[in-house]
C-alpha cells in the first residue's frame, strides 16, 4: 500500500492550512506549472490543493484545475480567509484529514492525542513530526536525504545526523526500540505493531536495531 499522496501549491506555507507536523499522508510541493501539469497527467497526487494566489495568471490556475478534473483527481481548495469560520462550512477537521483520510494502519496515533496503542506519549514537537514522517512510510527504509527532503515539503526544519538520531532516541524511549531499525549503510525504517500496515522495500536488507 503506497502512501495517500497530497500534492499542492501555495504562496503560504502549507503548515498554515494544515497541522503538517503529525500528518501522516505524503506531502508533495509543486514549485513549477510544468511540475505540477506532469505530476497531474502522471497521476503522482490522490489529491490536490491549491491556494489561487500561487498564480501569476488566474488563467494558469484554470487550467490546473481543468487538468485535475480530467485525469479525476479532486482539487482542494487553499484559502485562509474562512479558516476562522471553517467549522460552519464543513465538519472534516484538517488534523483529521490528514492523520486519518486513507492514513497508513499505524499503533501510532496523532489525533486526538499522540499515543501508542492507546498509551499518551510525551515528545517535543521536533521527535512528533519525526515520527510522523515515519509512520507515513511504514517499512520503507529513508535516508537522510528522504526526510529531509519530506521536511520541506510539510514545511518543517530539516535534519541533521545528530538531531535526527536524538529525535529517534527519544522516540525509542517512547514506543521501544523494535520499532525504529538501523539499516546500515541505508537509512532508517519504521515498522508498526500492525503487520497489515507494512512495506517491504527493505526486504533483504540486513536491518539492526540503533543502538549507540
Amino acid at each position: 500500500m503506497e502512501p495517500f499522496t497530497l500534492g499542492y501549491v501555495s504562496a503560504t506555507p502549507i503548515s498554515q492550512f494544515f497541522p503538517t507536523t503529525v500528518a501522516t499522508v505524503r506531502l508533495v510541493r509543486f514549485d513549477t506549472i510544468n511540475q505540477v501539469l506532469h505530476g497531474l497527467v502522471s497521476r503522482e497526487v490522490d489529491l490536490f490543493a491549491v491556494e489561487g494566489r500561487w498564480f501569476s495568471d488566474p488563467k494558469e490556475c484554470d487550467a490546473v484545475i481543468e487538468t485535475a478534473k480530467n485525469h479525476g483527481i479532486p482539487v482542494l481548495l487553499l484559502t485562509s480567509y474562512v479558516q476562522s469560520g471553517i467549522s460552519q462550512l464543513t465538519s472534516l477537521d484538517p488534523a483529521e484529514f490528514l492523520t486519518q483520510c486513507r492514513a497508513p494502519l499505524s499503533c501510532v496515533q496523532f489525533v486526538p492525542a499522540l499515543s501508542h496503542r492507546g498509551q499518551v506519549l510525551s515528545l517535543s514537537s521536533r521527535a512528533v513530526q519525526l515520527l510522523a514522517i515515519f509512520v507515513t512510510y511504514p517499512g520503507q527504509v529513508l535516508r537522510l536525504v528522504d526526510i529531509n527532503k519530506e521536511s520541506k515539503s510539510r514545511h518543517i526544519t530539516t535534519w541533521t545526523t545528530h538531531s535526527l538520531k536524538s529525535a529517534i532516541h527519544s522516540i525509542t524511549q517512547q514506543v521501544g526500540p523494535h520499532h525504529i531499525k538501523n539499516v546500515r549503510g541505508f537509512g532508517y525504517i519504521f515498522q508498526s505493531c500492525f503487520p497489515s500496515s507494512q512495506h517491504h522495500d527493505g526486504e533483504g536488507v540486513p536491518e539492526d536495531i540503533i543502538g549507540e
